[in-house]
């Protein structure tokens, strides 16, 4: 039991590194998408919020 649990301790050690490291990338890589594609996706919003009758 004790072995058990040191090895599972071992292994959750090792997997929140490896789960950091994806949450980076995939941070980084949802950053860069929102950067290329909110910008003209910002401005069709302006363009549509334009044509909206106040």
């Amino acid at each position: 039991m004790n072995r058990k649990s040191h090895f599972l301790a071992e292994e959750s050690g090792q997997g929140m590194v490896e789960y950091s490291l994806i949450l980076v990338l995939i941070a980084a890589a949802a950053f860069l998408a929102y950067k290329g594609i909110g910008e003209t996706n910002l401005q069709r919003m302006q363009g549509f919020a334009d044509r909206i009758p106040k």
